[in-house]
């Protein structure tokens, strides 16, 4: 009887490829798996999902991984409200 992969549930088939090649070169496979099997099953499709994002964003930016996109989003968000308080001001 052959086991099933841990990870196919969670990936779909057109990103598993790109999905599980980035966790399995930021975190490893083995740990990953391991961590899965210790979660509920119904945590389970999240934590892939998230780890899965952190691995290619990390990728992506190897020294600030996701926060990258954290402080992107802190820029847009200042940015923004000194935009809409310019506009109050002149009205």
């Amino acid at each position: 009887m052959m086991k099933e992969c841990v990870f196919a549930p969670y990936f779909s088939y057109d990103q598993a490829a790109t999905h599980f090649a980035a966790v399995h070169k930021v975190f490893g496979a083995s740990n990953v798996s391991k961590l899965l099997l210790h979660l509920p099953v119904n945590y389970r499709g999240d934590a892939a999902v998230t780890i899965a994002y952190e691995a290619r964003a990390r990728m992506g930016d190897p020294i600030y991984g996701c926060v990258s996109y954290i402080i992107a989003l802190q820029h847009q968000v200042s940015s923004s409200f000194f935009v809409s308080s310019c506009v109050i001001i002149s009205l």
